[in-house]
């Protein structure tokens, strides 16, 4: 849960801040941050343990940000190694989940939007 949350009367950003050290397995702070497009989890894996949750999207790609760790992604069958600095992009359709190794957690940072979210471009004023 977050520590802390400024949200501003006029909605321009929401600020939550988060014990990195404490969290539980999943936290999805999407509604705390009143995102609209944009999709994310903070992912806390203790040793060995994962593959709880394998999942696919009809539409929203995903990338898998390794802050700290080791482990694997697992990825239509394929098991790809992965360490903290990697970033993985999955694919809406593929079917993945993620482990962390034996000897470490694996704490990652997972981001997901659809493409239709990316269709307008903001021209910034002169």
């Amino acid at each position: 849960m977050p520590m802390n949350k400024d949200d501003t009367s006029s909605n321009v950003f929401t600020k939550l801040h988060f014990d990195f050290d404490n969290l539980p397995q999943l936290s999805s702070p999407r509604q705390q941050l009143n995102l609209h497009a944009v999709g994310i989890g903070l992912i806390q894996l203790p040793d060995d343990e994962g593959y709880t949750f394998t999942h696919s999207h009809a539409e929203q790609e995903e990338v898998y940000i390794v802050v700290s760790g080791q482990g694997e992604i697992l990825i239509d069958g394929e098991l790809v190694q992965i360490e903290r600095g990697d970033l993985v992009r999955v694919s809406p359709q593929a079917r993945r989940a993620l482990k962390a190794a034996k000897q470490t957690a694996l704490f990652v940072i997972c981001v997901g939007g659809v493409h239709q979210a990316f269709r307008k471009i903001l021209i910034p004023a002169t």
